[in-house]
């Protein structure tokens, strides 16, 4: 129990941790060893009500650098609970589930003065304030205006406002990730255990590192042999991304992953399966040569924390095809089958095709697929077959 109540005491801190940084750590740190609760708990949000998402780090990857930062803070605990949540992350909706959890519970909300003097606004915002009670970090030079905030919601809601003192939140995410997107050093202005993180995976960084990163992972973990040929997919798909107007970073991004798990073995590439929750995965027993590509964006997907969902279905499709693929979908497919080590007959029609018309490329590679699983007795994967119909029916 809390040193300062005969009640258990949460602390509840919630934002997007786009990235987490120094400032959010002096605030729950600081709140801890003022407030001295029982628990601190961490929420990162999946989408924020006050604010759009910014084009920052998938859940998956906020989630991990949290519980990396706050590994050995004995007091603190990092919840996924508003990040496995559908639809808009409400405060008031939070507290009621932790309410449910912890009945005989005090709650107390961490919140910046920037929010606080906007908590009139949220979400039935008289019920939130007779859950929780507001504790406040300073952001900006707004002592005065904040005194008079409080002073107005102790009078409304009955509710008394208290004070963090020494957290200063003076780093502002945006800056950081525009920092971190030109490849400028943070120093300090990030934990260590984030920052390592996310050089490691190169999420918020430029293009160019990312690439770096991802052409790095796939030379690591495949066979030399395999790895000239990803290199020569990347080639492809990047004439072909030019030649259509396509984005040339997702385009090189899906063909430096798009094999980065073929050198796993069946029973691995089951096992991932599974840990990704990959749907449709009892398929790669009657046709495991198509399981490294489904593996391959889960891999990107959660090894990677790579969350644009053009790269992972480019990445995912490449060997089996679709119905109604992307037209990225089309270019990193047709890139896996024409670079220019490929000598099966018939790929020079192909390469001719791709430059001329996706669809009538993709009818006739799939069809000399189907061919030739067919002359081995082997099983046509579902997605192929609909794949087929799909592009004969637009080719009517």
């Amino acid at each position: 129990m809390s040193e300062h109540s005969g009640k258990m005491v949460i602390g509840l801190y919630g934002g997007s941790f786009d990235p987490v940084h120094r400032g959010h750590v002096r605030v729950a740190r600081a709140f801890v060893k003022q407030f001295k609760p029982d628990k601190l708990i961490i929420m990162p949000c999946r989408m924020p009500p006050h604010k759009e998402k910014s084009d920052g780090g998938s859940d998956e990857l906020r989630f991990r650098m949290l519980s990396a930062v706050f590994a050995k803070d004995k007091k603190t605990e990092v919840s996924d609970f508003e990040l496995k949540k559908e639809g808009v992350s409400y405060t008031v909706e939070t507290l009621r589930e932790l309410k449910r959890r912890y009945p005989e519970a005090e709650f107390m909300l961490v919140v910046g003065t920037d929010m606080f003097l906007t908590l009139r606004e949220w979400k039935e915002a008289a019920e939130l304030l007779s859950l929780a009670t507001p504790c406040v970090y300073a952001r900006g030079d707004s002592a005065e205006e904040t005194a008079a905030y409080a002073a107005a919601l102790e009078r409304d809601f009955g509710v008394k406002t208290r004070y963090i003192k020494g957290a200063v939140d003076d780093v502002s995410s945006t800056e950081l990730r525009d920092k971190i997107a030109e490849d400028i050093g943070v120093g300090r202005m990030m934990p260590r255990a984030a920052r390592k993180l996310i050089d490691a995976v190169g999420a918020y960084h430029s293009e160019t590192y990312r690439l770096e990163v991802y052409r790095a992972e796939s030379e690591r973990s495949v066979e030399r042999k395999r790895f000239l040929h990803i290199l020569r997919v990347e080639k492809a798909a990047i004439e072909l991304a030019e030649h259509y107007g396509e984005n040339v970073f997702k385009a090189r991004a899906a063909a430096l992953l798009h094999d980065v798990t073929k050198r796993k073995s069946a029973e691995e590439q089951q096992r991932m399966a599974e840990e990704f929750g990959i749907p449709g995965a009892g398929e790669f027993v009657k046709s495991p040569k198509v399981a490294h590509a489904f593996t391959a964006a889960g891999y990107a997907e959660h090894r990677l924390y790579v969350d644009d969902p053009d790269i992972l279905d480019a990445i995912r499709y490449h060997t089996t095809g679709r119905a109604g693929m992307s037209r990225l979908e089309k270019i990193i497919f047709l890139a896996d089958g024409i670079e220019e080590g490929r000598t099966f007959a018939g790929v020079d029609e192909i390469r001719a095709a791709a430059f001329e018309d996706l669809d009538k490329a993709m009818l006739i590679s799939l069809e000399k697929t189907k061919e030739k699983i067919d002359g081995k007795g082997a099983y046509l994967h579902p997605y192929t077959a609909e794949a087929i119909d799909y592009f004969r029916n637009a080719a009517k």
